[in-house]
């Protein structure tokens, strides 16, 4: 649940992580969520970015995580 992209960096620089799973609508929209898809490319990480809603949304992680080479997958929960 982190919600900054400065917490963001912090786990890159620390290299604490090898994956990153970041939420767009919990975090300062997508377009935070786009320029943490750089620097986890930058820092040679995944990213699987977790979205727990319907709608937009989806079709929003959807769109980017079919853009970025260091995306395997998108987590979604399904009720």
């Amino acid at each position: 649940n982190n919600r900054g992209f400065h917490e963001f960096v912090q786990m890159c620089e620390l290299g604490v992580y090898d994956l990153l799973q970041p939420e767009g609508m919990v975090l300062e929209g997508l377009t935070t969520l786009r320029k943490i898809g750089v620097l986890a490319e930058a820092f040679n990480k995944q990213i699987c970015p977790h979205h727990g809603g319907r709608g937009l949304g989806t079709i929003a992680h959807l769109h980017l995580v079919a853009s970025w080479p260091h995306a395997p997958y998108l987590e979604t929960l399904h009720d």
